[in-house]
C-alpha cells in the first residue's frame, strides 16, 4: 500500500507546507518513506520565493537509500 498526507497553511504572505508519504510493495523489499516542510512567501501578485527541504529513507532501492534534498528558488508569472 501506498499513501501520503500533506497540508497548506497560510499566514500573511507565506505559506508553510508539509508532507508525508509512506510507500511499500508487497512481497518485495520495497519499503520507502519521506517527510518533507517548505516555505512559499510572496513578494507580489506575480512573485514567489521558496524553500523545501525533505528526508526520505528506506530499503530496496539502493544500498544506501537515506537521502536528504534541499531546494530555494524563486518562481514569476509572466
Amino acid at each position: 500500500p501506498a499513501w501520503s498526507l500533506g497540508a497548506r497553511v497560510p499566514f500573511g504572505a507565506a505559506v508553510l507546507k508539509a508532507g508525508y508519504r509512506n510507500f511499500k510493495l508487497d512481497d518485495t523489499d520495497l519499503d520507502q518513506k519521506k517527510i518533507a516542510v517548505g516555505l512559499d512567501y510572496s513578494l507580489s501578485k506575480r512573485t514567489i520565493v521558496y524553500t523545501d527541504v525533505a528526508k526520505q529513507s528506506g530499503d530496496g532501492l539502493n544500498s544506501d537509500s537515506k537521502k536528504t534534498q534541499f531546494d530555494v528558488g524563486i518562481w514569476h508569472k509572466f
